[in-house]
């Protein structure tokens, strides 16, 4: 996978919840034709007590970085993708995390991280195959990436 081919994905985010398994829609500040350095939006992720719960987009940068915040009871939390190009083959390597700030820091931690691992390792996995090979759980979505 190519530093281009996950920005490809990232960029067409109204098809994020092929990917994300708790993403329900999201909407950017900058039209997805214009580079999206910097740009702001709102995630809306599902709230398993029903709803959903937005988080505000920020410090994105195509070639290494996206991030979204968004307040919990207590703490303030950052959700983030990372990914590096390797300079010898030009593969990308990349990780997705959380830091939680503020006085209720550590009993979030502790509520989220029965959970975090495997929603992380599931988004990886699909997005991953998404953008290698355009496919999701036996699903070709090619035809929206092209």
């Amino acid at each position: 996978m190519h530093v281009a081919q996950v920005f490809n994905v990232l960029k067409r985010v109204e098809h994020w919840p092929v990917w994300d398994v708790d993403l329900k829609k999201v909407t950017l500040d900058t039209p997805v034709s214009t580079p999206l350095n910097s740009t702001k939006g709102t995630l809306f992720m599902k709230n398993y007590g029903g709803g959903e719960h937005a988080f505000a987009i920020q410090n994105v940068d195509e070639t290494r970085h996206f991030e979204y915040y968004t307040r919990l009871p207590g703490v303030d939390s950052e959700w983030y993708w990372t990914w590096s190009e390797h300079p010898t083959d030009g593969y990308v390597d990349m990780k997705m995390g959380v830091r939680v700030h503020g006085g209720a820091a550590l009993l979030w931690r502790g509520a989220l991280a029965p959970f975090l691992g495997s929603a992380f390792d599931s988004c990886l996995k699909n997005f991953k195959s998404l953008a290698e090979h355009g496919h999701v759980d036996g699903q070709d979505f090619t035809h929206l990436y092209q």
